[in-house]
């Protein structure tokens, strides 16, 4: 029934029940109410059993009708995240004008695209033209945080009583409406009197479900502040869903978390402590979706290192960012390759990308899958979905690091943008010229055809088509073996890639000598521990990590690593920090090679060596502890094991630093170095405690992010 109270809920919906869109029940309003079932086949939600269909295709009678008063916002909100992705499905099939998903699994991008359309419906203050159509809001649990929301009707699966009353709080907001109506749903098997308890709510939803049916009348529950009927002390309990119980947790449990790189063995499963004991825990890992390269489903060693040669450098171009990635439960995902029979995908390292079987996959794993491979229906993860899966790197790199990047590859750009210029395959210099200018004018020209792709494309295109935009414009090929563009937008005396990772981190497209970059983190790591409120003397031994931290990259080796490999540039020139190069892996492999640096050689515990040399600079710390373990820790490894790598050849490391000279030989990183960072580390977790010192940390690190991201700007101070 139609509940015609303030803030009404009807509680007669249990299966086999289903409910339809329907015209409204006085002019202005846009309701929901029972009908009969219809002959068109419906989803279901769990067979075979307890079959209820929450929303089904409507038939030609019972498809909404134009209401006098539009603009108006209908929310379903449903638990599960099936349930709500059928929801979503069938009101796609009835052709509702505009349906928004929105779950706890969908790409950042896309959810927060989501959630700006909310704010420009739905939310408190919205204003509606009164010739909009209704917007339908299907969402899960997740919509309930801090969202100020303002719907005309609700349409609700049953939950706890606290539940139900925070999304009530979103019913009819602001009072515009005499007489709003809701309705909440629920199947026989999960209101039963022998119910099974609900895996988030437990008992409660069969407790409140009984608590509204004794308390309606005509089978209607006025919900508003004033009128609802307060259950009695001893029963309020019993609508509340149970709190989780955690296990005692130990501090030899904190040692071990603790301990990140490597990871401990055994490692406690964190997920016990956050979520309680007899709690479902969701392990995730992270997919994103890519429509340019070709899955590793091949068993041919060639072919497959043919495939991750094309695919490493596709992704190395355009790496994963977190905004198009979408969190999906590890076994759920193994389950959903086992259906296409498909044996691989791509997982994203530090050192590129890699082939891994499902059971190779680890929680916190990101992995790249093929866009044709489906999974995602409207931005949330949805094994079921067949169809192509738009990639949004492009955009979601622009929008997280503002990085105008663009692959020129039919397979991701929109069709507006017509033919995509293509680079020469001749080697004669002037058809190469003419084939980079003709990609210039193409980029020349995007913002003409603004009008022909989606809104959310302008912003980049803008930024590309800027006429003050100085270009990369890098051949390679694509997953099809065809020869295209590979553009990025130099930002002005800015690192291209800002990042802390030392895989690409110095090579950051931005030539910074060594001296300024440890002065610029020295200065932005004095500015955060401020700003942190830190004691002064610590602060201090923040910053002064934060001026030593890189000094290792001073070996020749190295230097060579930064020119290309080429020891002879090296002779004479300032010792750098960055490079200017920003070449693929291949190419730095290359360096690596040429340079004569070892392989696994840390520069950071060349730091440490140059520190332990010095007694001048050792008598600028206050806790030469703490300033060792932040040099040596910088990109993540003494937590609290060191790399041990063998340097065959020696050398003498020679460099200046505040007006001191340093000099040590790289055979000092024996063991007895790499062994007291253990020691100290544990130490030091003694001292600062596990959260503080990890804190000290991240700040010299954010320094170091923030210096590498603008050389040359520093607190105060312009470049």
């Amino acid at each position: 029934m139609i509940g015609q109270a303030t803030s009404s809920v009807s509680t007669r919906m249990t299966a086999p029940t289903r409910c339809w869109p329907s015209g409204s029940t006085r002019p202005g309003q846009r309701a929901w109410r029972p009908s009969r079932p219809s002959e068109r086949p419906t989803p279901r939600v769990r067979p075979p059993t307890g079959r209820c269909s929450l929303m089904s295709p409507p038939s030609e009678r019972s498809r909404p009708r134009e209401q006098e008063r539009s603009g108006s916002a209908s929310s379903s909100i449903a638990w599960t995240r099936l349930t709500a992705r059928r929801v979503a499905k069938a009101l796609d099939h009835a052709k509702v004008p505009e349906v928004l998903l929105l779950t706890g699994r969908m790409r950042p991008y896309d959810k927060s695209a989501i959630q700006s359309r909310l704010q420009e419906t739905v939310s408190v203050g919205a204003e509606s033209s009164p010739s909009s159509d209704p917007v339908f809001v299907v969402a899960t649990s997740c919509i309930e945080a801090g969202a100020d929301l303002d719907f005309d009707t609700l349409v609700t699966e049953a939950a706890s009583l606290d539940a139900l009353r925070q999304r009530f709080g979103r019913l009819n907001r602001v009072g515009a409406q005499d007489k709003p109506t809701a309705w909440v749903l629920a199947r026989r098997d999960q209101v039963a009197a022998k119910a099974p308890e609900d895996p988030v709510y437990g008992n409660a939803l069969r407790e409140t479900w009984a608590y509204l049916e004794e308390v309606a009348r005509a089978e209607v529950v006025d919900f508003g502040l004033a009128s609802f009927p307060e259950p009695p002390d001893e029963r309020r309990p019993l609508m509340l869903p149970p709190a989780p119980e955690a296990p005692v947790l130990f501090p030899r449990y904190l040692d071990m978390w603790s301990e990140t790189r490597p990871a401990p063995h055994p490692d406690p499963d964190v997920a016990l402590w956050l979520h309680g004991k007899n709690q479902a825990r969701e392990r995730d890992i992270n997919v994103v979706f890519r429509a340019d390269i070709v899955d590793p489903t091949t068993d041919s060693p060639e072919e497959l290192a043919a495939l991750a040669q094309v695919a490493g450098e596709v992704v190395e171009f355009m790496p994963p960012v977190s905004d198009e990635a979408v969190s999906v439960a590890i076994h759920e995902f193994r389950g959903w390759l086992g259906k296409r029979d498909e044996s691989r995908v791509w997982r994203w390292t530090a050192d590129g990308l890699e082939a891994a079987s499902p059971r190779e996959l680890v929680v916190g794993d990101t992995v790249i899958v093929a866009a044709t491979r489906g999974g995602l229906h409207a931005g949330t993860w949805d094994p079921d979905s067949q169809g192509l899966v738009e990639d949004i790197a492009d955009r979601a790199t622009y929008a997280r690091h503002g990085v105008a990047k663009l692959r020129v590859d039919p397979r991701t750009l929109p069709a507006g943008l017509g033919e995509p210029p293509t680079p020469s395959s001749s080697d004669d210099p002037d058809e190469i010229d003419a084939a980079k200018q003709r990609c210039l004018d193409w980029l020349r020209g995007l913002t003409k055809r603004l009008s022909e792709v989606a809104l959310d494309w302008h912003p980049l295109l803008t930024a590309l088509a800027s006429p003050h935009a100085s270009y990369s414009l890098t051949p390679g090929r694509s997953a099809s073996d065809e020869l295209i563009w590979r553009v990025t937008v130099l930002p002005p005396r800015r690192a291209i890639e800002a990042t802390t990772e030392d895989v690409v981190s110095v090579f950051s497209g931005i030539e910074v000598t060594l001296a300024s970059h440890l002065e610029d983190v020295e200065a932005w790591a004095a500015e955060f521990a401020k700003a942190a409120g830190l004691d002064a003397d610590i602060a201090q031994d923040v910053a002064l990590a934060g001026l030593l931290h890189d000094l290792g990259k001073a070996d020749t080796r190295f230097q060579a690593l930064l020119r290309g490999g080429d020891p002879i540039q090296v002779a004479g020139a300032q010792p750098l920090a960055k490079s200017r190069q920003f070449g693929s892996a291949k190419a730095r492999a290359r360096a690596l090679q040429r340079s004569g640096w070892p392989l696994g050689l840390r520069h950071e515990l060349v730091s440490l060596a140059l520190l332990d040399a010095s007694p001048e600079l050792q008598s600028r710390a206050h806790d030469l502890d703490l300033v060792r373990h932040l040099v040596a820790s910088h990109h993540g490894w003494c937590r609290p094991w060191a790399p041990a790598t063998v340097d065959a050849e020696p050398t003498l490391v020679r460099v200046a630093v505040a007006g001191i000279e340093v000099e040590v030989s790289t055979a000092a990183l024996d063991d007895d170095l790499l062994n007291e960072c253990a020691s100290r580390f544990r130490r030091l977790c003694r001292s600062y405690g596990w959260h503080g010192l990890a804190y000290l940390e991240a700040l010299l690190r954010l320094g170091d992010h923030r210096a590498s991201k603008q050389p040359g700007l520093r607190p105060g101070r312009e470049p």
